[in-house]
């Protein structure tokens, strides 16, 4: 199935900027990369055809990896830093504020809701001993990032929840050479 480039075009270009690389491989595939040494940036959520809010959760993580302090402003909802608390666990530098921090104010500005984070990096992550509980899709998907860049075992929760949405992501994480396993929990 192919996709719409111009659908990523925020993305792609945040990336890029960012210090990361990408190559189409064909009408349905991307291969990204290093280019260069990650360094930080100024990130501001917005609807279509701006940076997906869906994208900053793991963009997030991969700026913990990215020297310097980056910004994430979030402009599309509210209360959409909570799967920072995990990051912080692993080891992140985040801090969130009130205050918009972003190229103009937004809708948010004077309400009370933490809607900007700045991050630090570059910050090594390592795991914990508690498993994370997912909490979402999005916030799922960057737990499993951070678990793969901390040192150490980490144990994700309600992986269910990650594999409604992106499918077969145990066999295809592993398939890049993660090592990741799905275990059963029992209640206590």
């Amino acid at each position: 199935m192919a996709f719409d480039l111009r659908s990523l075009g925020n993305f792609l270009a945040s990336y890029r900027q960012a210090g990361g690389g990408f190559e189409l491989l064909d009408s349905d595939s991307i291969r990204f990369f290093r280019a260069k040494k990650p360094t930080a940036i100024h990130l501001e959520t917005d609807v279509w055809p701006g940076f997906s809010t869906d994208w900053q959760q793991p963009f997030a993580v991969f700026l913990t990896q990215a020297e310097g302090v980056s910004v994430i402003h979030e402009t599309v909802y509210e209360n959409r830093f909570g799967y920072l608390k995990a990051l912080k666990k692993l080891g992140a530098s985040v801090q969130l504020t009130t205050h918009c921090l972003g190229a103009t104010s937004c809708r948010f500005e004077g309400k009370g809701h933490e809607h900007s984070a700045i991050i630090s990096g570059i910050t090594p992550l390592v795991a914990v001993e508690m498993p994370l509980e997912i909490p979402d899709l999005r916030a799922g998907l960057a737990y499993v990032i951070a678990a793969a860049l901390a040192k150490g075992t980490t144990i994700l929760r309600g992986v269910p929840m990650i594999e409604r949405g992106y499918g077969d992501i145990v066999p295809r994480l592993s398939a890049l050479g993660l090592k990741i396993e799905k275990i059963e929990f029992t209640q206590k």
